[in-house]
């Protein structure tokens, strides 16, 4: 690949390649907080992450009915909750267009792509977008120490291709789990470590944790994390059934009286980390900062998949120590919270344990009254397994840098196992102003505990100076400054929501370039560019497993019938950053991945 034309970095502000070689100058330190620098996702019902906000704070459920180009629920539904091979869920948070993807863009041909995992195909997108966000150019990484961290558990669509008879050396490559971090940093050329973490329900705020670790260590100077969940066959329903664990109601009523299971959900994200002090010097912004993070396992409990109340109540512990945050000034906890009637409570006394302990440690009493708001978005858009824990720390970090805390749905009585009378925890039932009662920063916490036993939590606060880190320089000389409304901002997230232009590279300037209004200025900068050479009218047909197929005069390719689970019905959108049309544009070479 090409490097970054020189003498495109500010004259005040390190080059990329200077900024991405930073970890061989050694680690940063244990407790050097972690900024979020850039966010990208896809969730039920929403293309991107705007609108996913705009879900949560209207109070909009996005669990449905399984819908009918995944599977027929009814030929595997049934009320009987001990019926063989059956399942009494037929609800899902489900995303759209998932068997769309624009294979040119990422120079993948379309026989690979067609049997390659959707996970892998949309991971390669929204880590792109993360990137964008940032306001960085993914050329501008390739050859650095960027690492990769996946949270990713299913493999669905293996599943699929096995029953289709499909038997070829692509489908190994497409569809083992380890190939999700590692298709990332092969396609952007990205050297830093690349690991795909499997912990179940905790795996992507495992990675989170991991990814924390390897900026410390000076393994890395930035990282990309992602988390995966699709569900693209009935098997795991059917499995997850046997142990009880769905709700027959179809929704997540986290810690309420109606607690009766849980709802799954589909989600594809990624962040971006990348130490504070260095955000903050190479101009970034910053969504949230990463305080402290904690990992650990319940050891033997009851049994193999009960959650371990002390364990629990020690990851949290160890969370806040490494945050060095008085936990009084925590004023939000995104739960696990599933909504299962015993497991709600389980992790309720955990939080309250660690409060315990460390005001007995401290020696310091904490006050009777509620003091800490207590929610959950798994009411919103359902379990997201895998995935779920950056789900609550992309939910998190939106409610930090608004200011607003979406409040949990299906809230009408609480848990009555739940002791809230003596606080320290209210429930969070309606969308509010954020607000802390000293005037100091905002603080969360967020919990993802894994079915085998390994717990997470992470600590977020907001941005220095209760705004982005990202600076506000007066432009050089002779150019004009970029206002809103002169151009309409383009990218991935606004491709999504029109589901017709392609992601979009940025233009040459790198991470290490300040670019005032953050987002939305490095997406007008990013106008126009495209990271792959082909220079036609790219179309984002179906991708099917088969064969590759012949292409018709239009540039979509035919494929042999596919499974119904990936199959796009009639009229169907495009997904979220796939092209159905886009106008023939110049190229940076600089600008391939």
């Amino acid at each position: 690949m090409p490097s970054p034309p020189s003498g495109l970095a500010s004259a005040t502000r390190p080059s990329p390649a200077s900024v991405m070689a930073a970890p061989l100058a050694g680690p940063v330190g244990g407790t050097e907080p972690i900024a979020v620098v850039g966010m990208a996702g896809v969730l039920p019902g929403a293309g991107d992450l705007d609108e996913f906000w705009s879900h949560l704070v209207a109070g909009r459920d996005q669990v449905t009915e399984v819908p009918a180009d995944r599977w027929d629920w009814r030929s595997v539904f049934s009320t009987d909750p001990l019926a063989a091979g059956r399942t009494r869920s037929r609800w899902g948070g489900f995303l759209d267009g998932v068997d769309r993807f624009d294979a040119p863009f990422f120079r993948i041909s379309p026989r690979e792509a067609e049997l390659m995992d959707p996970q892998q195909r949309l991971l390669l997108q929204v880590a792109w977008a993360a990137v964008e966000d940032a306001g960085w150019r993914m050329s501008a990484l390739a050859g650095h120490r960027v690492g990769v961290y996946v949270g990713a558990q299913f493999t669905d669509y293996h599943h699929l291709l096995r029953q289709a008879g499909v038997q070829r050396v692509q489908v190994g490559t497409g569809n083992v789990l380890n190939m999700l971090a590692n298709r990332l940093s092969f396609t952007f050329d990205l050297r830093g470590p690349s690991e795909t973490v499997d912990t179940a329900c905790s795996s992507s705020l495992v990675a989170v944790d991991r990814a924390v670790a390897a900026l410390h260590r000076g393994d890395c100077a930035s990282a990309i994390v992602g988390g995966v969940s699709l569900m693209l066959d009935p098997y795991y329903y059917v499995l997850a059934n046997e142990a009880g664990a769905f709700s027959p109601t179809g929704r997540c009523h986290s810690f309420d009286a109606a607690a009766d299971g849980y709802v799954r959900g589909e989600g594809v994200l990624a962040v971006v980390l990348k130490p504070l002090r260095a955000a903050i010097r190479d101009g970034d912004q910053v969504h949230a900062v990463l305080r402290g993070s904690a990992v650990n396992h319940g050891g033997r409990a009851s049994s193999l998949t009960a959650p371990n109340l002390d364990a629990q109540a020690e990851v949290v512990s160890a969370a806040w120590a490494r945050a060095g945050v008085d936990p009084t000034t925590i004023s939000y906890l995104e739960a696990h919270g599933t909504g299962t009637s015993l497991g709600d409570p389980i992790e309720y006394d955990a939080l309250r344990r660690a409060v315990d302990s460390w005001s007995r440690t401290a020696g310091r009493p904490v006050p009777d009254t509620a003091w800490c708001a207590l929610g959950t978005v798994k009411t919103h858009i359902g379990h997201l397994e895998p995935a779920a824990g950056l789900a609550g720390l992309v939910t998190v970090a939106l409610a930090l840098r608004r200011g607003v805390l979406p409040g949990m749905l299906h809230q009408r009585s609480a848990n009555p196992l739940l002791d809230l009378d003596t606080g320290p925890f209210r429930l969070h039932g309606r969308t509010t102003p954020w607000r802390t009662a000293d005037g100091g920063p905002r603080r969360a916490g967020v919990s993802s505990f894994g079915f085998g036993g390994t717990n997470a939590h992470v600590v977020l606060e907001e941005p220095p100076g209760h705004t982005s880190a990202r600076a506000h320089p007066a432009p050089p000389a002779g150019r004009r400054p970029l206002r809103p409304g002169r151009a309409a901002p383009t990218g991935v997230r606004r491709a999504a929501r029109r589901g017709a232009a392609a992601p979009r590279a940025g233009r040459p300037g790198g991470p290490g370039r300040p670019r005032p209004d953050g987002r939305r200025a490095a997406r007008r900068r990013h106008r126009g560019r495209r990271p792959g050479q082909h220079a036609g009218r790219p179309r984002a047909g179906r991708v099917r497993p088969g064969g590759a197929g012949r292409a018709d005069r239009r540039g979509r390719h035919r494929h042999r019938p596919a499974p119904s689970a990936v199959r796009a019905g009639p009229g169907r959108p495009a997904g979220p950053g796939l092209p159905s049309r886009t106008g023939r544009r110049r190229l940076h070479p600089a600008d391939r991945p």
